[in-house]
């Protein structure tokens, strides 16, 4: 329990927030067109995670040249998830749930459980992403390929 108790606090405790089961991050690609062969393919020129730039002017100037936003679903989920289902299925030698349980039980719950994508964004920036995302339907809307919005499911 300890053992538990210790990884989920230094993993998934933020000054004293913990960050949701099911986080997902906003990744901006950058096509590079021509590829290696040259001609009308494009390649993949790179990507980059909205929340890994902390600066607000890098982050619209990244929103603004991205070829591409998506979602992404964070691994480590999963690995969250056991955790937190290991330490509430841990029961003392009398078969009753440790206090230590129900107290981090009670933290996680009134933490919430949502998705926090949303909370990733700034208000303008959720403007911009809107506006590309809009732009990369209208442009791929010939090919039949879907982009996935920060709202979509």
């Amino acid at each position: 329990l300890d053992l538990l108790l210790q990884y989920f606090w230094e993993r998934y405790d933020c000054d004293g927030v913990i960050l949701p089961i099911n986080f997902r991050r906003l990744v901006l690609h950058k096509h590079i067109a021509g590829g290696a062969a040259g001609g009308d393919t494009t390649s993949d020129g790179g990507y980059q995670y909205l929340d890994a730039l902390a600066d607000r002017d890098d982050r619209k100037h990244a929103i603004e040249f991205a070829d591409e936003v998506e979602i992404e679903e964070d691994e480590e989920y999963r690995v969250r998830s056991a955790c937190i289902t290991g330490i509430a299925s841990v029961r003392a030698q009398d078969g009753m749930t440790p206090k230590t349980v129900v107290k981090f039980l009670k933290k996680v719950l009134l933490s919430g459980d949502k998705a926090a994508v949303g909370s990733l964004l700034l208000p303008d920036e959720e403007e911009l992403v809107k506006k590309k995302q809009d732009q990369a339907l209208d442009d791929e809307a010939g090919r039949g390929r879907r982009i996935v919005g920060p709202n979509d499911e």
